[in-house]
């Protein structure tokens, strides 16, 4: 996966949330490989990811629609109200979401992966994801993760 970046001298700070435990391993190899990278943030539920914005105020944040018993809309409002200039997108691997509906949530946009014996579709590692809203930082700056 490519990301599209559009300001490489901003510092990012990412946040993602998800409960599974691949997820953030997948998350953390992609994004600590990038030169523009900070530092990337982990947590699995809705209290982990508040006290991460609390404290870090991350440029992006990576939001599973479906953590456990919390469901990632309300968080993505809840991260939006502590840190107005959080970008936020919804990312899921087994739900749906009208991208005017993750609007309405405060999301900059959601990003659903479809697979499956049907004929689904889903990402390969040539999709690009196209971040050209997000802030970046400069490709000489260190990695951080977690």
């Amino acid at each position: 996966m490519t990301v599209a970046r559009a300001h490489e001298d901003v510092p990012l700070r990412v946040l993602v949330v998800d409960d599974h435990e691949v997820v953030h391993w997948g998350f953390r190899v992609l994004l600590t490989e990038q030169p523009w990278i900070e530092r990337c943030l982990a947590a699995r539920t809705a209290d982990e990811a508040l006290a991460l914005t609390r404290t870090f105020r991350p440029q992006v944040a990576l939001i599973d629609l479906f953590l456990g018993n919390d469901y990632g809309v309300d968080l993505c409002r809840s991260v939006r109200e502590l840190s107005p200039e959080t970008r936020v997108l919804l990312i899921s691997g087994a739900g749906r979401m009208a991208p005017a509906a993750a609007r309405a949530a405060g999301a900059s946009g959601v990003h659903l992966e479809r697979r499956g014996f049907e004929g689904g579709r889903g990402g390969g590692p040539d999709r690009q994801l196209r971040a050209d809203h997000l802030p970046h930082r400069s490709p000489t700056s260190p990695n951080r993760c977690c």
